[in-house]
């Protein structure tokens, strides 16, 4: 929350759940949603049975990994290194959007 709120100024999420299922790629880190949320990993669950990618990151074994196209699960207290690396590599081989579905 302290990254959100520090990077774009709000402690929310980025996105409406709802919105999932009209998205080509959710990306999930620091939720548990399964557990914190059941009606949105209701939508996220039904959104990857429809062909949305879904790619968990986080250090905890998350039961909605089932459902996500890739899973991230790093050391507890690497994330910062990890999402840094992440940027690194947007940064330095540019971004392109995808080819539609």
């Amino acid at each position: 929350m302290a990254a959100l709120m520090e990077g774009v100024g709000s402690g929310g999420v980025s996105a409406s759940f709802m919105q999932a299922e009209q998205s080509d790629l959710i990306v999930l880190t620091g939720c548990n949603p399964g557990v914190n949320h059941p009606v949105a990993a209701t939508f996220f669950k039904r959104a990857a049975r429809r062909g949305t990618r879904i790619v968990v990151i986080d250090p905890r074994a998350l039961a909605l990994r089932r459902h996500a196209h890739r899973s991230i699960q790093f050391t507890p207290g690497a994330d910062v290194a990890l999402f840094n690396a992440m940027l690194n590599v947007i940064i330095t081989e540019g971004t392109r959007r995808p080819s539609a579905r």
